[in-house]
């Protein structure tokens, strides 16, 4: 009877060893998860935080281009005062490039007559335009000097409607 009597104690301390090792297992799994989901959030939070470094670069970049094209268009506007024309408009194309748009003045009075250039990334243009200052309409006479003669429509189409508007601004005084 002792001997059953110690099996019985030997068998019951076994199954609480096999219970209590189950039990840590589960605890130990239930830890690694709650770091797991801890570190998760540590990560989204870093990797909102490089977004948010990513942004600040972004915009930094946009604003030194900024700089860089202003920087250019003063440059162009002194030599363009220098060369007796007057710059108008800078078209920006993509990333750093632009087409810059200059006019120089053959005639003056209430129809002034102009030499109007654009150079730049896509652009070749020299095209002679009179403007009329008592209505503030205009009419080209010339496109494209460099090439083949462009059409009213082609000029309209490659010369920014902005430049004319700063030209007859500029030379009418509206």
């Amino acid at each position: 009877m002792a001997t059953g009597l110690l099996a019985i104690l030997g068998f019951a301390g076994f199954w609480l060893s096999v219970v209590g090792y189950q039990r840590d297992r589960l605890d130990a799994s239930q830890t690694t998860q709650q770091l797991g989901q801890g570190f998760t959030g540590t990560e989204t939070k870093l990797n909102e935080g490089f977004a948010d470094t990513e942004t600040k670069l972004d915009d930094t970049r946009s604003e030194i281009e900024a700089i860089k094209r202003k920087l250019e268009q003063d440059e162009l506007a002194k030599e363009g005062q220098y060369l007796g024309g007057t710059f108008l408009y800078e078209d920006p194309i993509e990333g750093v490039y632009s087409n810059f748009w200059t006019a120089y003045p053959i005639r003056s009075g209430s129809s002034p007559e102009l030499t109007i250039r654009g150079e730049g990334k896509t652009v070749e243009f020299s095209g002679v335009i009179q403007l009329n200052c008592e209505n503030g309409k205009y009419f080209w006479h010339s496109g494209n000097l460099f090439q083949e003669p462009l059409s009213t429509q082609e000029i309209g189409d490659l010369v920014p409607e902005q430049a004319v508007r700063a030209m007859v601004r500029i030379f009418c005084r509206f």
